[in-house]
């Protein structure tokens, strides 16, 4: 039987740890002593009336859409999503599936906006490496972890100093980030198993959000590509996650790459107004 995409990226990810565990030791010793958490969860909190909130993606590649970015250049973009308004940004450091490294996130880091360390995270030296690569957040996906390594990663991750964005997909995955009182959870439209996208999930979820946890803040993520997407999701979410639809803009640019970062701030005019 064929493994799903999702399957796929954990079992590389596991491969990766094994990996990881033989560089045990300098990862530890070279853990930073600061605390970011809150630098993160404060960029993200909309007040009333107040402008949606955008965390801008950075990502070299995408399984779906393939290599977005020839030249990346992590910095130039953090830089320029910054210039456009962005409250903070996400960058991807898988680099099996979406051709990230570590170095990435140091690298958008000197643009001075909170930043999220976007990756399939499931072992607690991922959370140190964050940290030392500049991270204020991290990505915990309910879906790939157990409810013990869920609420264990959570815990070190906020031991550590780092916020977290506890994405779930249905009511069930919810109820898990509920119970683990996540400050931020994220409803990613797109099911990871069959990467189909249901924008109207910001709608349904997020009552039940507001219902249980009214202080929680609410992340709208994936398939927010044009003004309609955010329009349907703008009510519903303090804060949404946009990456393609500006790597695109970047992908399209004369020289197709990060140098000449395309018309990124048309774009972000054309989502956001």
């Amino acid at each position: 039987m064929k493994m799903s995409l999702l399957s796929e990226i954990i079992a590389s990810k596991h491969k990766e740890i094994e990996r990881l565990e033989q560089n045990k030791n300098n990862i530890l010793a070279n853990l930073a002593n600061d605390e970011r958490s809150l630098r993160f969860t404060q960029a993200l909190k909309r007040n009333d009336n107040d402008r949606l909130r955008v965390i801008a993606e950075s990502k070299r590649a995408s399984p779906s859409r393939g290599l977005l970015c020839e030249n990346y250049n992590p910095e130039k973009i953090a830089r320029q999503y910054k210039a456009c308004g962005a409250s903070a940004v996400s960058v991807l450091t898988d680099n099996n599936f979406f051709r990230g490294q570590l170095e990435h996130l140091s690298q958008a880091s000197r643009a001075g906006l909170p930043l999220l360390m976007k990756d399939f995270i499931i072992h607690p030296l991922q959370i140190y490496q964050a940290k030392n690569a500049g991270a204020s957040a991290l990505l915990l996906i309910v879906r790939i972890l157990s409810q013990q390594e869920l609420k264990s990663l959570f815990e070190l991750a906020y031991k550590t100093g780092l916020a977290v964005l506890v994405e779930v997909h249905n009511e069930k995955e919810l109820e898990q980030a509920l119970n683990l009182g996540a400050e931020i959870i994220g409803i990613n439209h797109r099911d990871l198993d069959t990467l189909k996208i249901n924008l109207e999930l910001s709608a349904k979820l997020s009552e039940k959000i507001r219902e249980h946890a009214p202080k929680t803040i609410v992340v709208a993520e994936s398939g927010l590509e044009n003004r309609d997407a955010i329009k349907k999701v703008e009510k519903y979410a303090d804060a949404v996650l946009v990456g393609t639809a500006f790597m695109q803009e970047i992908n399209l640019s004369p020289l197709g790459n990060s140098e000449n970062l395309g018309d990124v701030e048309k774009k972000w005019q054309e989502l956001f107004g």
